[in-house]
């Protein structure tokens, strides 16, 4: 039955010296510690030691009935082993980094951890593997698929999505250029240390509704700031981690996408003198619903937006020396 996941953590299973011991822990975003299972990072260590020995028999007896049936199409356990699982990379590997899920399978939670390594391949692929509880024990599960197979797999997947992008970006590119973003200063001059408040709205000129998502258009050095010789100023603020969703924009409306962003707060300008500014786009990130995917955000996200591809107009503000 198709798993249903309900939250992700990343969790890391140390197995430097392979010691079973050691003490992990992971956190979920409200910051409650996850303990590594005890049982799962034993069976982690115990397969990594088997594979390092190649001891084939035993890699499988780790594995879940699944696995095992797959192996059981193989002549034996060492073909089938070398043949699906990259030997030399798990063998070299000091320490995994799991991700710990929990998932519903028949109305049951079940908790896994996913580990990968890195496969020494020019297309820099990851192999995947899990371990989680089967018959109340814990078990080692992976795709019994050749790693040959499995890395002309993923590189024609890759150019597969990289030439889909490369046309979901030609056919959106025109859209977004139907956008008009509008920068405008509260007033024409400003005096040094005084607030220099900016509005920025959007208006949608395209034939279609736009989803829009603005939430780092006024943090992270979004504008463009020049001096009178055209020297850029440099950002001053802080890098920020912001939690935003998508907006429709409909045909003809115009939104706001800030009001009250105070340049002089983000950027340092110390000097009197005439400046240019403007919204160089970054922060923002517009697309449109050519298809959907099937999850309970897909309403309100498209599955194909561009970022930094809107920049606004550029004003002229002059400042001037505060007055004594």
């Amino acid at each position: 039955m198709r798993s249903i996941i309900c939250s992700l953590t990343l969790a890391t299973v140390l197995l430097s010296g392979c010691n079973p011991n050691s003490q992990t822990s992971s956190k979920y975003k409200g910051g409650k510690p996850m303990p590594v299972d005890q049982g799962a990072k034993k069976v982690l260590v115990a397969f990594q030691s088997a594979v390092s020995a190649s001891d084939w028999p035993r890699v499988l007896s780790l594995c879940t009935q699944q696995v095992r049936s797959e192996a059981d199409k193989y002549p034996s356990a060492a073909e089938f082993c070398r043949t699906v699982l990259p030997v030399d990379e798990i063998a070299a590997r000091k320490r995994f980094s799991a991700y710990a899920s929990k998932s519903l399978r028949s109305g049951e939670q079940v908790v896994e951890y996913r580990w990968s390594v890195s496969l020494n391949s020019p297309e820099d692929v990851h192999w995947f593997g899990s371990v989680r509880k089967e018959d109340a024990r814990w078990s080692l599960d992976f795709a019994a698929e050749p790693l040959s197979q499995y890395t002309e797999r993923i590189r024609v997947d890759r150019k597969q999505r990289a030439d889909q992008e490369q046309r979901r970006r030609q056919a959106l590119l025109p859209k977004l250029q139907k956008l008009t973003l509008t920068l405008t200063p509260s007033k024409s001059s400003f005096a040094l240390g005084e607030p220099m408040p900016f509005r920025l709205e959007m208006t949608n000129g395209a034939r279609e509704t736009l989803y829009y998502d603005n939430q780092q258009v006024r943090v992270n050095d979004s504008m463009i700031v020049r001096d009178g010789k055209g020297r850029k100023i440099p950002y001053v603020a802080a890098l920020f981690q912001t939690v935003g969703a998508y907006r429709p924009i409909e045909v003809g409306r115009t939104v706001v996408l800030f009001d009250d962003f105070d340049l002089a707060s983000q950027y340092k300008i110390k000097r009197p003198g005439t400046y240019t500014v403007q919204f160089s786009g970054r922060g923002l990130s517009v697309g449109d619903r050519q298809e959907h995917d099937s999850t309970e955000y897909g309403q309100n996200t498209p599955t194909f937006a561009l970022s930094d591809a809107c920049a606004s107009n550029t004003v002229h503000i002059r400042l001037l020396r505060a007055a004594k």
